[in-house]
């Protein structure tokens, strides 16, 4: 029997690891293609570290934890190794990139297994493909130079899955504290996956004191008293040293609910959706009810052998999806909320799968749900991330940086995703369209507008600068950068009245000595 239980405890670490590795190889393949980083948002990690190692401060106001991780690797990198500080910087980025989101693996694996033993399906494969969904599901590799900051927060976010349900089989002062520092983590990480976790957290404690089995109430409120003191500390470090503008937004939300679900950010870029992208959307709330339905159903079904813990965790992860998933978040956060909800789902949606189905029918929905997180994932691995612009574009943005005289003091206005490349390239400030206002001409020397020639087909390639030139059927979609199948940004058009400093193959580089009459006639 001890050999048993050792070679079963043997087979699960190695499981795990595995679905690691796997997770590791896939990112590795993504970051390693070129000195560049990938995605939509992959230079601004690098460009809030270089600000913190050589200003001491993040260049713009955020949530400090993963840059201030960044910046401790890039740090000891450049001292041990004696690279550039920039390679440095690039350099450990990447590692963390490649090797922090996979840890996900860890908690989602355990709590499956937790339910497989408990079921009486020792031999499950289950908790193998949770951990490898959690992995390698394609959501999670997307986020990779895209949401870097999501991805690390995820790995808060199923830690502190693991520890709500281990505190609430165990209460203990110890289980408590550590439900509360992945809580603290969050508040350190990202503002979208904090509120996540902060809900779930909401939920399932309370859901846990109503049912029978539940604490009372008198050893119940202090200790929740004493996490919620802890958090709401850590978020007021934030909000007063790293993002105190997210202060009045936070108010916001609190005061006007509906206008902070409805209202879009002035920074962000007027992002459109597809009919491919409507579609999936359709079918992703068309499902939401469905899937909730079924949960609930399998709690109840199974009321009677489920611990207190289960039901609340699961119940309440449910609650937290269905509610930051809905129709009603209307705002720039709606993208991110979903992909942050795959996370519970796949833990939610294997206890159902453990408790519910039938073997075969269990084979069958667990085969799905693998081919569609983990088939998409792998091939990102294989064909490599995507970039805002080809390599000869990249190249060319880095000579243009002549025509910046004092970087500090001047001001670049570029599509999403450029606008990193060009703070890291040309050491300036930089600004989307949507953010710009009149005033920006008495805060800087100079305002160049930048532009890009290239286009991206629906596959991600990147056609000539001469061919969207040239091709005039396509003239009303040039004025958009094609996201893949799913969405696309617009292209920056540079006003009539600049003075065009550069125009290369790929780029257009614009000095705008004052602002466009659209600017002056909005304020």
């Amino acid at each position: 029997m001890q050999e048993q239980t050792q070679k079963s405890g043997f087979m699960n670490v190695a499981a795990c690891v595995f679905a690691y590795a796997v997770g590791v190889c896939v990112r590795a393949s993504i970051l390693g293609a070129g000195e560049r980083m990938p995605g939509i948002n992959g230079a601004y990690s690098p460009v809030q570290v270089r600000s913190l190692l050589e200003k001491g401060a993040l260049g713009l106001p955020d949530y400090p934890l993963m840059f201030a991780i960044h910046a401790g690797l890039a740090a000891t990198v450049h001292k041990v190794t004696g690279l550039a500080l920039e390679s440095s910087i690039v350099l450990a980025v990447k590692l963390c990139m490649a090797l922090l989101p996979p840890l996900t693996v860890i908690p989602v694996f355990i709590l499956t297994r937790r339910w497989c033993d408990r079921a009486g399906s020792t031999p499950s494969r289950l908790p193998f493909v949770a951990a490898t969904m959690a992995s390698v599901g394609a959501p999670f590799v997307l986020m990779t130079g895209n949401f870097d900051k999501n991805a690390l927060a995820l790995v808060w976010l199923a830690a502190l899955l693991l520890a709500l349900h281990t505190y609430m089989e165990r209460r203990s002062v110890a289980n408590l504290a550590m439900t509360t520092v992945f809580l603290v983590l969050l508040g350190l990480t990202h503002i979208g996956t904090f509120t996540t976790g902060l809900l779930l957290w909401i939920c399932v404690i309370t859901i846990y004191i109503m049912q029978p089995a539940g604490p009372p109430l008198r050893a119940t409120i202090p200790a929740v008293a004493v996490s919620i003191l802890a958090v709401a500390l850590a978020e007021c470090l934030v909000f007063w040293k790293f993002d105190p503008a997210r202060i009045g937004r936070f108010l916001n939300a609190l005061t006007n609910p509906l206008g902070f679900l409805t209202t879009h950010s002035a920074a962000t870029p007027p992002m459109q959706f597809t009919p491919l992208g409507v579609l999936l959307l359709a079918i992703h709330l068309g499902g939401l009810g469905g899937f909730a339905a079924l949960v609930f159903r399998t709690v109840r079904k199974n009321r009677a052998r489920l611990s207190s813990a289960d039901i609340a965790l699961i119940c309440g992860s449910v609650i937290t999806i269905v509610f930051i998933t809905g129709p009603w978040i209307m705002n720039d956060a709606s993208p991110r909320l979903i992909f942050i909800a795959v996370l519970p789902s796949i833990v939610v949606g294997m206890f159902a799968a453990i408790h519910h189905a039938p073997s075969r029918t269990r084979r069958i929905l667990v085969a799905i749900g693998g081919v569609v997180l983990i088939v998409p994932g792998l091939s990102q691995g294989v064909f490599g991330g995507w970039r805002i612009m080809s390599d000869e574009a990249y190249a060319e943005l880095k000579t243009s940086s002549a025509q910046i005289s004092n970087p500090e003091r001047t001001l670049v206005v570029a599509m999403h995703g450029m606008e990193w490349d060009a703070a890291w390239l040309l050491g300036t400030r930089v600004a989307l369209p949507s953010a710009l206002r009149a005033s920006d001409w008495q805060k800087y020397d100079e305002v160049f507008y930048l532009t890009i020639k290239e286009r991206l087909d629906p596959l991600g390639r990147f056609a000539s600068a001469r061919k969207r030139e040239s091709d005039s059927a396509r003239k009303n979609e040039d004025k958009f950068l094609v996201l893949g199948p799913f969405a696309k940004l617009p292209y920056v058009e540079i006003p009539a009245e600049a003075e065009v400093v550069h125009d290369g193959k790929y780029l257009q580089l614009a000095r705008v000595k004052t602002p466009p009459q659209s600017l002056t006639a909005k304020s």
